[in-house]
């Protein structure tokens, strides 16, 4: 549907309204099968298929990609968003320059590191021995009853008329773990 060629019918609404139709079809669910799809695809494919379209990128122009915006560039595609068209040169540079310094995260020296460290591991030790008192034994549960069971939670799921695309990829996640765990066992 989104790259529908509507046999030479160049009527840009018309191919406007068949990509907004796919986007307003696709669920989250699709959503992610197509990241769980993509992420099962082999590192060394991608790169096969790299080396084959190369000689056709190769002919492209790529002397307006060089990554980087300008100010002025930056500051045209602001004044396009509604509610930010006053925005001058000056305020966008500063905003750009305003957080230049930080780093995203907290800089330690290996002095704090350290004593932050010690200071967790002293507030989780004493949160441990409460929690010592609670000890239940439990049995262990092997791989191959692990997997039947997630396999039968998965088919009662996809029947259930209310379940949730995110508890179905949920379920699916854990009981394909838990298949490449059983199979690691059998080897």
């Amino acid at each position: 549907m989104l790259f529908d060629d509507t046999a030479g019918d160049d009527d840009d609404e018309e191919a406007g309204c068949s990509v907004v139709q796919f986007w307003k079809g696709l669920t989250l669910k699709d959503c992610l099968m197509i990241n769980e799809d993509w992420e099962s695809v082999p590192e060394h494919t991608l790169k096969r298929s790299w080396r084959k379209l190369r000689p056709y990128l190769e002919n492209v122009d790529q002397s307006n990609d060089s990554g980087s915006v300008t100010v002025n560039e930056l500051n045209g595609l602001l004044k396009q968003i509604p509610g930010y068209g006053n925005c001058e040169e000056d305020g966008v540079s500063s905003w750009l320059d305003c957080d230049a310094d930080d780093a995203g995260f907290q800089l330690m020296s290996d002095n704090e590191i350290i004593i932050a460290q010690v200071q967790k591991t002293q507030y989780d030790d004493d949160n441990s021995e409460s929690d010592e008192d609670e000890v239940i034994e439990t049995s262990k549960i092997s791989n191959s009853d692990t997997f039947e069971c997630f396999a039968q939670g998965l088919m009662w799921l996809e029947k259930l008329t209310d379940s949730d695309s995110t508890e179905l990829i949920l379920l699916k996640q854990v009981r394909d773990r838990t298949a490449k765990r059983r199979q690691s066992c059998l080897r």
